[in-house]
């Protein structure tokens, strides 16, 4: 009989460490219906259902408000939400983890540049989606040197041959973006050392944008 239960406590345990691995550990936040939320993290994937599976409706960038349509009570560790971007208006889940009530400490907005390049400082060797979008944008600017001649031709030529061997649809910061960074900087008058600071990063997004 002894032998019997101790089966039957083992096969309990069991059971209960499997379910509380199938089902997610969310952070309780609980903002409330009709509450202005924000992301608090880098950014957070919009979900047509609240499933992490599900359709992506809108992915969102720290510090992008939304409005609690519904409670995470009704959908377990979700929130229903709406929101606005680029004058379309959107529906759709975010997991709670994702947002914090408008009403809490919220961190600082960041600027353009920083939304579209990050806040870090890149240099050669460095890795991020961050550097993939500062490289396509350094090829745009290439380009509109080439048909709105802002430089005399021979500068749009050393442009061109400067961005020819950049891989804009790589993340990696290599020495090509290093030369193509150096040679924007020298035209806008920045120091010209290579790297990817708050200076160039303005400089650039104020010119692609």
């Amino acid at each position: 009989m002894k032998t019997k239960l101790t089966r039957i406590v083992a096969l309990v345990l069991i059971i209960v460490s499997v379910l509380s691995l199938s089902v997610p550990a969310f952070a309780q936040t609980n903002i409330p219906k009709n509450s202005t939320a924000y992301v608090s993290q880098s950014e957070a994937r919009v979900r047509a259902k609240p499933d992490k599976n599900s359709t992506l409706v809108k992915t969102l960038k720290k510090n992008a408000t939304v409005k609690i349509l519904t409670t995470t009570s009704t959908y377990h560790g979700w929130y229903k939400v709406s929101f606005t971007a680029g004058g379309t208006s959107y529906t759709g889940y975010i997991r709670e983890d994702y947002l914090k009530k408008s009403s809490q400490q919220q961190e600082p907005t960041l600027t353009n540049w920083e939304i579209e390049y990050g806040t870090s400082t890149y240099r050669i060797g460095n890795s991020s989606s961050f550097i993939q979008n500062i490289k396509q944008d350094l090829k745009t600017w290439a380009m509109n040197t080439w048909y709105n001649n802002t430089y005399p031709q021979k500068t749009v030529y050393e442009a061109m041959g400067c961005f020819r061997t950049m891989n804009t649809g790589s993340k990696y910061f290599d020495d090509a973006t290093r030369l193509a960074v150096r040679y924007f900087q020298e035209r806008k008058g920045l120091d010209i050392d290579g790297v990817v600071g708050k200076q160039t990063k303005k400089a650039l997004y104020n010119a692609t944008h």
